[in-house]
């Protein structure tokens, strides 16, 4: 499982690298990120 979000962190750095003059773009990747990461967290705990 860590696996999967090792890449998928790895995967918004690229996009955001490739997209550096679209920043709303990135954002909201990595916004995306935080909350998957923040559900992920959750559903270990419980």
């Amino acid at each position: 499982m860590w696996v999967l979000a090792l890449v998928f962190l790895q995967y918004v750095s690229l996009v955001g690298l490739n997209h550096k003059g679209n920043t709303s773009k990135y954002s909201f990747l990595l916004l995306s990120y935080l909350q998957c990461r923040q559900n992920f967290i959750v559903a270990l705990l419980s």
